[in-house]
């Protein structure tokens, strides 16, 4: 899925050296209870009503949970309390004025690789490239490659110049994002992307960021990226 966002010129970073822009995510929708009840229906074989009776059992749950002062902890991602501001002294009180409380959301490693595979987009600048799936040539698996096999890749913007050196594909380390493996591109289009990668004692079986660099056929002076994880196996 594709999350966009837009820039704007930001006071506060009008006189900085780095950046001048602040960036705000683009949301594709805003729903409210009977969306989110719809759309729990929709993904989960449920009845509207079932969905809607459940998600508000679960909402206010939440709330009433956290009051308790309860951390709650969802496997997926935790919630709990916390307090901003600071506090005058080590028998100090709770201030409305200076402190307030606010929800703190830890996602879960496995949560954090997930929202990892997103490559926000910026709506308007050039258009990157999207990785919808990556296939396994040999087990048609998806998410899943080996050496020597080769990968089909279906997206969007996914024109690649071959003769140039930062577009292309790359195995990368899943936590610092280090190029480990280039890969040999074979065919490119706007919405597919063939490519292999040969053997190398660089790399053994594990998990891996895949990495697709590209201008997309733009004259731009810097490629653009996306990247998803996935899992190389041995043939």
């Amino acid at each position: 899925m594709e999350i966009k966002f837009k820039t704007n010129e930001s006071n506060l970073r009008v006189m900085s050296e780095k950046s001048r822009c602040a960036a705000r995510i683009i949301h594709n929708a805003i729903l409210g209870p009977q969306e989110i009840a719809a759309d729990i229906a929709r993904q989960n074989g449920l009845d509207v009503p079932k969905a809607g009776y459940m998600a508000t059992v679960v909402a206010t749950y939440i709330i009433n949970a956290l009051s308790e002062g309860k951390r709650l902890d969802f496997g997926l991602f935790s919630l709990s309390l916390t307090m901003k501001g600071s506090i005058m002294g080590a028998n100090g009180t709770f201030d409305p004025e200076k402190n307030s409380l606010g929800v703190h959301f830890l996602p879960s490693r496995e949560a954090k690789e997930m929202l990892a595979t997103l490559h926000p987009v910026n709506a308007t600048g050039m258009p990157s490239p999207h990785i919808n799936s990556i296939l396994d040539g040999r087990t048609k698996t998806e998410g899943t490659i080996s050496l020597g096999v080769e990968v089909f890749i279906a997206g969007s913007n996914l024109l690649t110049a071959t003769d140039s050196d930062d577009e292309g594909v790359w195995l990368c380390d899943k936590n610092d994002g280090r190029r480990i493996l280039a890969g040999r591109v074979l065919q490119s289009s706007a919405t597919t992307l063939n490519c292999i990668f040969d053997s190398s004692p660089a790399v053994s079986p594990g998990r891996y960021r895949f990495e697709l660099a590209t201008r997309s056929g733009n004259p731009s002076p810097t490629p653009s990226t996306s990247s998803r994880l996935i899992t190389l196996v041995r043939c």
